[in-house]
């Protein structure tokens, strides 16, 4: 198979696969541009492969380069802990606890949002909510919270 015939036959389903696998058309659409870029690279192993084999090929790539963001992420999310202070961790525990404070549809957004790391649309799906309601409710347990804080 030649790239251009890849991309024809396999780029709307490499870019719905990345979307769907990182949540995100952006990030999505670097996947698919960096597993192409690996096509380019790697062209002479397309020429015998079954198209079934080239998209296989093409759908494991950028699942492992999505991975590998992934992992790049949690090592930069270490590298800041590493920085953080005694007062850093004070104010966290201080937020834990007014977090307690919320009622407990706004405890479960926030957490599912700040300390699990889904969007708004997967914790709509998981708790049976709409989008917008569940985003009203992340903005008003934000603003208790910001209040609550200053008052603390």
């Amino acid at each position: 198979m030649t790239i251009d015939q890849i991309i024809q036959d396999f780029h709307q389903d490499a870019l719905n696969f990345s979307i769907h696998l990182s949540g995100d058309f952006h990030k999505g659409s670097d996947l698919v541009q960096d597993a192409l870029l690996k096509v380019v690279e790697r062209q002479h192993l397309f020429d015998e492969m079954h198209p079934t084999q080239v998209k296989a090929w093409l759908f494991k790539t950028i699942k492992n380069k999505h991975i590998d963001t992934i992992r790049k992420d949690q090592r930069k999310r270490l590298l800041v802990m590493s920085q953080l202070t005694v007062e850093d961790f004070q104010d966290e525990r201080v937020l834990k606890m007014l977090v307690t404070d919320l009622n407990e549809e706004e405890r479960k957004v926030i957490s599912l949002k700040y300390y699990s790391g889904y969007n708004s649309k997967e914790i709509a799906e998981m708790i049976n909510m709409n989008p917008s309601t569940v985003r009203n409710r992340l903005s008003t347990a934000v603003s208790k919270l910001r209040e609550a804080y200053r008052e603390d």
